[in-house]
């Protein structure tokens, strides 16, 4: 059971929409609110609607948060272990989880303060805020359901081999699943329809209405993780760690009568991701299998040389072709997919890294069949190095010097394609990038 911030208790206001008004949680109106906004809108007193004077009566607290755990270990052979675990995590709650109800309306209105005709300023310095000024016809305000706090499942599985001294490897499967994930829908968003917006939205008088914190999104994950492991012995360390993932889910929607319209890859993810670091000790010098009978001063000289890097290859990001119209009342968004049309080009190229033709603009007032992130961007790899001079001066004094290659080989990083079909001129285009590569020097006396 997590509680929410205290102070929210004594200064809330939501919009109750069975009710459609605006509900001040308290017992009479605090002074904090703007006496225009209680005028002009309809706001009205949480108990005239038969609900609690405290916000948290109304929104609730969530106090079963029971989170089990399993873990398992079991030797399978003298070098083959099994390593296995689920369980339920809750998410934390920001601090401010509860906010929303502070900063709306009554509390907080855009007022507009104008100057009267005549020579002689009403608005000065000193009184900024003459009278009572004029409100908008149709303010923003927030909502809130029941409280739910987001939880999610977590299930996986090793085995981990060693090879033989010093080397082994690991296989394992990850999953996870994530439920009742936080979202704010504009609850006042109407369904596309021509002409003005605000004539069609559900709730008048009100613009935008937001329902804060509403779990409305979920996603799943399926991990294959497979690493090889060289703990460090004989002047080398060396990991590689490969990751497929697919993972799918809702993080967005397009219809506000449908929050699941948007299900696919979730955004910034890749499918592969390839990782391998290196740490090797050069053979040269005291101590080493190569030159190892030089004089103290040749030694500074050829010994304490170490070479090492980390190596990245990722698969492509996936995002979402998308359209602008200019219709009133209508929207942009995804568009249509035309059936039979080639996602791709023959052979991708910067100038043009998806087909454009294979989507199409839908019809005004109705929303593209295209699914959410369903192109795939152009992948990247990169390769940092690092070459170092370790020097003992004296017992307890030690000099280190380095050179660091970032994108050690310059290769570019290219961003995802320009993805707006109306934009003809650029559609398809890659037109950003960035991994260039970057030198430092340093130095490091330890004593």
């Amino acid at each position: 059971y997590q509680g929410v911030r205290p102070e929210v208790r004594n200064l809330a206001a939501l919009f109750i929409p069975a009710a459609n008004k605006v509900a001040v949680f308290a017992d009479a109106f605090p002074p904090e609110a703007v006496q225009p906004a209680l005028a002009a809108y309809p706001v009205v007193l949480s108990k005239s609607l038969g609900l609690p004077s405290q916000v948290m009566e109304y929104v609730g607290e969530d106090r079963n948060n029971f989170a089990p755990r399993f873990g398992l270990a079991y030797k399978l052979r003298r070098s083959t272990v099994l390593r296995a675990g689920a369980g339920l995590y809750w998410n934390q709650l920001n601090l401010n989880y509860m906010q929303s109800a502070e900063m709306t309306l009554p509390f907080l209105v855009a007022a507009t303060f104008e100057q009267p005709a005549g020579s002689v300023p009403s608005i000065t310095m000193n009184n900024p805020f003459p009278g009572n000024g004029s409100v908008p016809a149709n303010p923003s305000a927030s909502a809130f359901g029941h409280l739910a706090t987001p939880y999610n499942l977590q299930w996986n599985a090793t085995v981990e081999h060693e090879l033989f001294h010093a080397l082994a490897v690991r296989l394992s499967y990850v999953g996870q699943r994530n439920v009742r994930q936080l979202g704010n829908p504009n609850i006042n968003q109407p369904l596309p329809s021509p002409g003005a917006v605000q004539p069609n939205r559900p709730y008048q008088p009100f613009a935008g209405i937001t329902r804060a914190n509403s779990p409305i999104f979920q996603s799943s994950s399926n991990q294959l993780q497979a690493g090889v492991e060289r703990r460090y012995n004989n002047g080398l360390l060396l990991t590689a760690q490969y990751q497929f993932s697919r993972v799918l889910g809702v993080e967005s929607f397009m219809s506000p009568a449908n929050y699941n319209d948007s299900r696919g890859n979730l955004g910034g993810l890749r499918r592969h991701v390839l990782v391998a670091s290196y740490v090797y000790d050069l053979p040269f010098g005291k101590g080493k299998p190569l030159l190892k009978n030089l004089s103290p001063w040749m030694n500074l000289i050829a010994g304490g040389w170490q070479f090492s890097g980390i190596a990245q290859a990722l698969s492509g990001a996936p995002f979402s072709p998308s359209f602008d119209t200019s219709v009133v009342g209508s929207v942009g968004g995804r568009p249509n997919v035309v059936a039979g049309s080639s996602l791709y080009p023959g052979e991708r190229a910067l100038l043009q890294y998806f087909n454009p033709a294979a989507f199409s603009v839908p019809a005004s007032f109705t929303y593209g069949n295209a699914s959410y992130n369903l192109l795939w961007g152009p992948g990247q790899w990169t390769w940092d190095m690092s070459l170092a001079k370790h020097t003992a001066l004296q017992e307890r004094v030690n000099l280190e010097l380095r050179l660091d290659a970032f994108s050690a080989f310059n290769h570019p990083t290219f961003g995802n394609p320009n993805a707006n079909i109306t934009n003809t001129a650029a559609v398809g285009r890659i037109t950003s990038a960035g991994g260039g590569r970057s030198v430092q020097i340093g130095a490091r006396l330890t004593f």
